[in-house]
């Protein structure tokens, strides 16, 4: 995996693991992110979690989706994986 796909997973990771039982604001999360993504990176990363149902969206309030856990597992181990590699 590239570069990019190692940072990419690492930001997914992030995106997930700030995301409380409560949920985030969008914006919040967006604006802590805005240095790395441009908007139309972080909808579309936004659109993936919300296909995987690890997120769900109402209100511009980003809360945890049914398949939280699971991709969240996923990426955590993808990320670690990616970091053994280099």
């Amino acid at each position: 995996m590239s570069v990019n796909g190692k940072i990419l997973a690492t930001i997914i990771t992030s995106i997930l693991q700030s995301i409380d039982e409560a949920g985030v604001p969008e914006g919040r999360l967006y604006s802590a992110l805005m240095n790395y993504l441009n908007l139309e990176q972080f909808n579309g990363i936004m659109d993936a979690l919300k296909t995987l149902n690890a997120i769900s969206i109402s209100g511009h309030y980003i809360t945890r989706g049914g398949n939280y856990s699971n991709v969240l597992g996923k990426f955590t181990q993808l990320s670690k994986l990616l970091d053994e590699k280099q």
